[in-house]
């Protein structure tokens, strides 16, 4: 393995890696809002709820 963590014979420099690793794209707070709706709700499948778990995961924090 090489320094960062891709296996020899990858071509990211670390300045890449480094820019994957930050999402810059956030799910808006009416998404956000839907997806725990449907997590909360009983009558959705596994497939909505994992879709809807995973929008909330890229949503900003909230104010405490």
């Amino acid at each position: 393995m090489q320094k960062n963590g891709f296996p020899y014979g990858s071509s990211f420099s670390e300045r890449e890696v480094n820019d994957m690793a930050k999402n810059s794209k956030q799910t808006s707070k009416a998404v956000a809002s839907k997806a725990s709706r449907i997590l909360k709700d009983g009558r959705y499948g596994k497939n909505s709820k994992s879709v809807a778990g995973s929008a909330l995961s890229q949503t900003r924090p909230g104010k405490k």
